[in-house]
């Protein structure tokens, strides 16, 4: 009898363990791990990330989609409604906006390709957090690593925002992946050290904001969440008001002078920016002696490149679709739990950081929200057909007609 529980106990663990492993889809995984690369510079006329992204789309369109998201329709006429919208400025303005205008619409498409389930999110983040901790961090150490920034991680991501902002939403999406409380700890701890090593005080402050959300969203009802998110954007203010330049960070003295006088020069572009913005790729001023710098906030970039419809509309979308923050439901599911989590990450990042909106992160955010909150997965032909109750004898002789009677 103990030899049978044994053998039982031991076949449930085995076929727990196979679950565990059949989850993850290895080409999806593998395509997770590439994205690493994404920001590397290696003398391209494009981001690898844009060639990455369009590969990932291009199989994709191969794959049939498991997942009916509700009201996908009006999310791709939200973005064509954006893309003709900001093409329009940029004509009008006289500014480039095939290149830019492009790469937007290869991240809307990938976000569907999330959402819908032809590419399967956690398999792609399991293997994008892998490649950040086993791949990337030892990249730092040799030859290979990206220039600059001597003394923080940077590996293949080529700044230190970026590479924060980056570690920031994958380390909080990947919280998704793994299940046992232990796992998550190390998750926390992990990408919690390697945030630090950025260097990037915005990305950490977006790190943790995120993970208190994910740990307070269903324990907490709406208007409990709402006053939680004010106090929260008080605190981080008041964080960066008072000990931006404290302890490991004293010697950001000169750095943070230096954004300021960007953010000077940005509130001075933002008021001479017509309502209906100034066209794709202006949003970058000249500082010290004509020196061209990008714009340090998200939120007025948006702004400026195409005016106040594109800053209401993106920012309402990540607020109120994907961070769900008028959700009246108190318990979700975990995996809502953690994209919330991140989407909160991305609003912080825009604060202080460049792009921030239209980068591959975000997009992941998007597409994994639409996929997690809205969707639903399709029934297999063999459910579909388990779901058909058989005919009775009385049905099928009601269909061939009464029998002649002799």
């Amino acid at each position: 009898m103990r030899a049978e529980q044994g053998s039982s106990t031991l076949g449930v663990k085995a076929r727990q363990a196979a679950e565990r492993i059949g989850s993850i889809r290895l080409p999806d995984f593998l395509l997770g791990m590439t994205f690493v690369l994404g920001r590397y510079e290696i003398g391209l006329p494009m981001p690898i990330d844009v060639a990455l992204t369009a590969g990932a789309i291009a199989v994709c369109a191969f794959v049939r989609p498991t997942v009916k998201v509700r009201g996908l329709g009006f999310y791709a006429l939200l973005w064509a409604f954006l893309l003709l919208w900001v093409v329009g400025v940029s004509i009008h303005q006289g500014q480039p906006w095939a290149q830019r205008s492009f790469r937007w619409l290869l991240l809307i498409l990938f976000s569907v390709c999330l959402a819908q389930g032809r590419l399967l999110w956690r398999s792609f983040v399991a293997g994008y957090a892998i490649s950040l901790i086993f791949i990337n961090i030892p990249a730092n150490f040799t030859p290979l690593r990206s220039p600059g920034y001597e003394g923080l991680l940077l590996g293949f991501l080529g700044d230190k925002n970026v590479a924060g902002m980056v570690y920031a939403v994958v380390g909080i999406l990947v919280l998704a992946v793994v299940r046992t409380t232990i796992s998550r700890v190390l998750v926390f701890l992990v990408f919690s050290a390697a945030l630090f090593a950025t260097g990037s005080r915005t990305s950490m402050m977006a790190f943790a904001a995120g993970c208190v959300w994910v740990f307070i969203r269903s324990r907490l009802a709406l208007t409990f969440r709402l006053l939680l998110v004010l106090v929260g954007w008080l605190g981080i203010r008041y964080v960066e008001d008072n000990f931006a330049e404290v302890g490991v960070f004293s010697d950001r003295a000169g750095t943070d002078w230096f954004r300021e006088t960007i953010n000077v020069a940005t509130a001075a572009k933002i008021q001479a920016s017509p309502w209906y913005g100034s066209g794709l790729g202006t949003a970058w001023v000249y500082v010290l002696d004509d020196r061209r710098m990008l714009f340090h906030d998200s939120y007025a970039a948006l702004r400026v490149e195409s005016g106040i419809p594109l800053l209401v509309a993106v920012v309402g979308l990540f607020l109120f679709v994907v961070w769900g923050l008028a959700d009246q439901r108190t318990v979700v599911s975990d995996e809502q739990r953690v994209v919330e989590g991140a989407a909160v990450a991305i609003l912080v990042c825009a604060w202080k950081l460049g792009e921030v909106f239209f980068t591959v992160p975000a997009f992941i955010v998007i597409g994994i929200s639409l996929c997690e909150r809205y969707g639903s997965a399709f029934a297999s032909e063999s459910e579909t057909l388990r779901s058909v109750p058989p005919r009775r004898n009385s049905d099928v002789l009601s269909l061939v007609g009464p029998r002649s009677q002799t």
